[in-house]
């Protein structure tokens, strides 16, 4: 049996697959890098929700920490809401963590839309990529009640 030449047309089509790739990869990974870090900032500034009360500052500090990535930021670009907790959950509660419950709400959830012209590279084609992102993040109260029965085991150290 006859042994195939080094550059025949399955060797060719899968170096053009390959360089095809590699060119996307290329273009795009700058393009997409930034917008998927803004998902870790805007978990971070769901966190930060569960103190801070104010909408405005946790934008603002979402614009300040999303600037690392080089996006062209505004307040614009973000939308905070807080889902309340329903009228029956709140009577369940007890007086104290009833009022800072309603306040801070059940919910965080951050809107984030972006969209930028980018230029491909090598071939200067211009596009506007669109990018729309939602986080969500519960603020309930952690409950830590002890437990009745440990399960927990001990074990004694030699003396």
């Amino acid at each position: 049996m006859k042994k195939p030449k080094r550059i025949n047309s399955v060797s060719v089509t899968l170096f053009v697959m390959a360089a095809g790739l590699g060119y996307l990869g290329w273009a795009l990974i700058p393009i997409y890098w930034p917008v998927f870090q803004m998902d870790g900032i805007m978990r971070g500034a769901c966190n930060d929700a569960y103190r801070e009360r104010n909408d405005s500052v946790l934008v603002n500090r979402l614009v300040s920490q999303g600037r690392r990535t080089k996006l062209r930021l505004s307040p614009e670009n973000f939308s905070l809401q807080r889902v309340p907790y329903s009228d029956e959950e709140l009577m369940a509660m007890p007086e104290g963590p009833r009022r800072v419950n309603e306040e801070r709400g059940k919910m965080c959830l951050i809107t984030f839309h972006y969209e930028d012209t980018y230029t491909w590279p090598i071939i200067e084609r211009k596009q506007l990529f669109v990018f729309d992102r939602v986080v969500e993040a519960p603020l309930e109260t952690v409950s830590w009640k002890k437990q009745d029965q440990c399960s927990c085991s001990s074990v004694p150290t030699g003396q």
